[in-house]
Order: C-alpha cells, then structure tokens, then sequence
C-alpha cells in the first residue's frame, strides 16, 4: 500500500492557496485605479465642455476707439476731429462792438464718421507774404463783445454736421498796421492747421501805441451753435 504526504496532495492541486490572495489583491488594485482614471478622464471632459460652452456665449470686447457714439456716459471713445476731417468756411454773419472787428467761423465735418470736439482752437494767421503772423489768443472778450465765459465742453460732432467758433479784436486806432484775410485753424488736440480760408473782412495787426490793446486775439471754444459762442445767448 502506497501513502503520499500531504505536501505531494498540495502540489498536486495546484498553487498555494496565499498566492491566489496576493493575485487577487493585486488584481482589485488595478481595479481600483482604472476606476480612479476613469473618473478623472470624465470630469476633466465635462470640465473642458463648460469651458468652450461659456466661451461660445461670451461677447467679444468693444475697443476704445473703435465706435461712432457720444462720448458722454458711452463705453465707446470718438476720436477728437483732425484738420483732413473737416471744412472750414466764413460766417454765419457776427457784428462787431464799437471799435471791434469781430469774425465767426463754420466747422463742417466733411468725413464719414462722428468726430470729438472739445476745447479751443488756434488761430493761425497768413501775412501778405504768406508768413505767419503770431498774435496773442485769450479765452476772455478783449472789448465790448461779450464772448462766452463758460468753460468749453465736449461734443461728437456729426457727419456733414457743422460747428462755429468765434473770435475778435480791438480795431487799431493809432499807430501803422498790416491787414491780413488768410486764417486757418488748428483744432483742439491737433497739430496741423486746416486748409486757409479768405475772411470776409481782415484782421489788422497794429505797431505802436494800439499794439498793446488792439494784437489780442480774443477766440471762444468751438461750440455746436453759433449762440453759444455768446455770452449773450449762452
């Protein structure tokens, strides 16, 4: 009678019962974290689907500069009117105080887009030679002509829409003087004049005992009408 040990029945059924538990620990393991990568896998993809989705809705940004509204209360800036943008040409008609020569000017925006106004121009003077000729501009009435004395605010200006400004000085009494009609003007926050024009009556440049009073340039802002250039009106 033959008798076979308990280790020879073992190794004839087959692996150690402790190595099954290790295989099958190892295999819930690997289990565990293809669940885990699973998971992660899917909420970063649901997370990446919010994103594009809110990006989608999300209007672009307005760029300053880049619109054609009224620049108060409006997100969107104009920007301010350029001498290759606008038209300048006499009148309407102003009558001078006594002893004053007085002008008015009209500022017509001959471009396609609204443009800024704000603030006072400078007036550029042409001699017969074509020399420049520097008088001194004040924002005040130099004579009996009341200018306006309120502070410039500013306007869009629109499309084939006009504007005026208006200017003054004391007539020469005494004294020798050029007379010069060929003006220009450089708008508020530019740096080239605009195209000269002829005025209808000239501007008188004194020496001597009326330089003092008469070479001031009183010039009032531009404003969208012609009375508020006034005191009178404004």
């Amino acid at each position: 009678m033959t008798i076979i040990s308990t280790e020879q029945t073992e190794s004839a059924q087959g692996t150690d019962p402790s190595e099954l538990l290790i295989k099958e620990a190892r295999e819930a393991s690997r289990r565990r974290r293809l669940g885990w990568l699973t998971l992660f896998i899917i909420v970063a993809l649901v997370a990446l689907l919010i994103v594009a989705l809110n990006v989608g809705r999300s209007k672009p940004t307005q760029q300053i500069g880049s619109g054609n509204k009224n620049p108060k209360g409006s997100s969107l800036a104009i920007l301010p009117c350029s001498a290759t943008a606008v038209s300048i040409s006499n009148g309407p008609y102003v009558g001078g105080a006594q002893e004053e020569d007085a002008h008015s000017l009209t500022i017509t925006n001959t471009g396609s887009n609204a443009c800024l106004m704000s603030g006072f121009p400078r007036l550029v003077v042409y001699g017969p030679t074509g020399r420049i000729i520097r008088f001194s501009l004040v924002h005040h009435a130099t004579g009996g002509y009341a200018m306006t004395s309120k502070p410039p605010k500013p306007f869009s200006l629109a499309p084939h829409k006009s504007a005026y400004v208006f200017f003054a000085q004391t007539a020469c009494m005494v004294g020798t003087e050029t007379t010069m009609s060929k003006v220009a003007l450089i708008l508020p926050k530019a740096l080239n004049p605009s195209k000269a024009l002829t005025l209808l009556n000239p501007i008188a440049h004194c020496i001597g005992q009326s330089a003092s009073y008469a070479n001031p340039i009183a010039i009032s802002p531009i404003e969208p009408t012609v009375r508020a250039t006034e005191d009178y009106h404004s």
